[in-house]
């Protein structure tokens, strides 16, 4: 995917993960490099309460 859904699609599929996933996802994009590649993405995960 090299598009970004609107937010409220992100929020949907967001969701839609297990606590798991959002808990990688969420420390993924606290690596510098990760969060530098992926900047759209990991600027998104903080505004749904990053894995809570």
């Amino acid at each position: 995917m090299k598009t970004m859904k609107p937010m409220a699609g992100f929020k949907k599929a967001w969701f839609a993960l297990s606590k798991h996933h959002r808990v990688k996802m969420t420390k993924a994009c606290n690596d510098p490099a990760m969060s530098k590649r992926h900047a759209q993405f990991c600027a998104n995960v903080p505004a749904l309460g990053g894995a809570d």
